[in-house]
């Protein structure tokens, strides 16, 4: 099939495009473990997110697909200072993310549905349903760094960068984990 991050992630418009393995995911496994013993975690707020109550199988990636090699990471950048156009004196007032201001999300789904189709036409296995750590994967996949703000931070883009997770049976070249850069920055 070849290497996907160098030509079809630019092809559909990807901004970031990052391998890692298919291994345990401890740290995040042991952080949620702490987060919930400490009552970091507002257990009742989160009833509803799936992947909270799922952390231990997300963090093993390899227990939903045992012949799992690869995690493809991609990232779309909704970095813009440009609100949609609407009627400022119709309906509720009101301000949203820019991640909403042009459906970024659906944008970034459909270009993860691309690549899983790409993948299959090649043969390769995909889990398509499978809850992957999406921030601990980018930082594995070398896509981008926890920032004290606790986004992903991309050296070009910031943390203005929606990621999203795919699970291959493929061995693919994986890129290097960024260390964090923050340091004593308080920007």
């Amino acid at each position: 099939i070849g290497e996907p991050q160098q030509d079809i992630g630019e092809v559909i418009g990807l901004d970031l495009v990052g391998i890692t393995n298919a291994e345990p995911f401890n740290r995040f496994k042991s952080n949620m473990e702490r987060s919930i013993r400490n009552g970091w975690i507002d257990t009742q707020a989160m009833e509803h997110e799936e992947a909270f109550h799922h952390y231990e199988r997300s963090a093993a990636p390899k227990g939903s697909m045992p012949s799992a090699r690869s995690i493809i990471v991609i990232g779309v950048s909704y970095l813009t200072t440009k609100p949609p156009k609407g009627d400022d004196n119709i309906g509720p007032k009101g301000s949203l993310g820019r991640q909403y201001w042009y459906d970024f999300h659906p944008y970034l789904e459909d270009r993860r549905r691309l690549v899983v189709e790409y993948l299959q036409r090649g043969g390769a296995l995909v889990v398509d349903t499978l809850i992957v750590p999406t921030k601990a994967a980018a930082m594995r996949a070398g896509v981008g760094t926890y920032g004290k703000n606790t986004l992903v931070q991309n050296e070009e883009l910031g943390s203005w960068v929606l990621f999203n997770s795919i699970v291959t049976d493929l061995e693919l070249t994986l890129d290097e984990e960024l260390e964090p850069r923050c340091g004593a920055c308080q920007r």
